[in-house]
């Protein structure tokens, strides 16, 4: 369920504040968390990808190879 919120209501006592540089150095550090941790389920997933490539090569090598000696 979600809520909406208009603009007016979202920033209402709002007006006069703005980021510090805590704020976005804090925003920066969780943008960069969040790319990394996206980056690493990629890299999972490639790995995944080609250590299963690698298994059905060698699998079928050694399928060819025994009906070659056959």
């Amino acid at each position: 369920m979600s809520i909406l919120i208009s603009n007016k209501q979202f920033n209402h006592g709002l007006k006069d504040e703005f980021a510090t540089k805590k704020d976005l150095e804090l925003l920066e550090e969780r943008i960069l968390r969040y790319v990394d941790n996206k980056f690493n389920q990629l890299d999972k997933k490639i790995d995944r990808t080609f250590y299963l490539l690698v298994f059905f090569i060698i699998l079928w090598v050694s399928r060819e190879a025994f009906f070659y000696l056959i």
